[in-house]
């Protein structure tokens, strides 16, 4: 009876022993893990909300993942910085434009061609006076484009090098408009992939955590087995 009674103390105390080993071994493992980047805490994130950070401003999903460790979303926030300050100095510069543009048709032609049709604009910008362009258009018998011979349609730029200045200017306010639609979209593109970036490193983020697994076999021989298993 004594020799089982010591049997089964010497079995606990065995297990005691393995398990504090197990228990020192998992601390090191998830300092090492932690090591990286001055100690920060590994946690699970939600790989929508990533998705759904970076959607609304590009590396913010991967800063919510890893505050310690977020250079890709740093260049997509980089990039992000860069397409608003362009698109906002096309704007201005395109309104700088257009309101010269304005002004010097105005100044020069005696026509106000703010809040007109395009085509008009482009008329005065193409011929030198209504006259001229009403010539043309019914010389080449394209009566529906003619434009009615009132005042408010009545133009006659003072000189021709004023007309190719207006004209210059107008082709270069045209320029920066067509430049505004491709940075919104660059800014989309940048937000989609940056959120499924985000996305995959989150999904990646969860799967690198640390999985600690015990079993105790006392049918062995030996009287137990325990298991250390880590997923990485």
């Amino acid at each position: 009876m004594n020799q089982i009674h010591r049997s089964l103390k010497k079995r606990r105390l065995k297990f005691a022993a393995v398990f504090i080993c197990m228990i020192f071994i998992a601390g090191s493992a998830s300092q090492a893990q932690s090591m990286d980047n001055s100690e920060r805490e590994v946690k699970e994130v939600n790989p929508r909300n990533a998705l759904l950070r970076s959607f609304v401003m590009p590396g913010w999903g991967h800063h919510y993942i890893d505050r310690q460790n977020w250079r890709r979303g740093q260049y997509h926030l980089a990039a992000e910085v860069v397409l608003i300050v362009s698109y906002l100095g096309f704007r201005t510069h395109s309104h700088v434009l257009e309101q010269n543009m304005y002004t010097m048709a105005s100044a020069h032609s005696g026509i106000q061609i703010k809040d007109r049709e395009r085509n008009f604009q482009l008329a005065v910008g193409n011929y030198d006076s209504l006259d001229e362009y009403n010539d043309y258009q019914e010389r080449s018998r394209n009566l529906d484009r003619t434009f009615p011979d009132t005042p408010e349609y009545q133009w006659a730029w003072e000189s021709s090098d004023k007309r190719f200045e207006y004209r210059d200017m107008r082709g270069r306010w045209d320029q920066t408009n067509q430049q505004l639609p491709a940075l919104l979209s660059l800014m989309v593109i940048n937000r989609v992939i940056s959120g499924l970036s985000a996305f995959s490193q989150a999904r990646t983020h969860n799967t690198n955590i640390p999985q600690l697994s015990l079993t105790y076999n006392p049918n062995l021989h030996s009287g137990m087995q325990a298991n250390l298993s880590f997923q990485f």
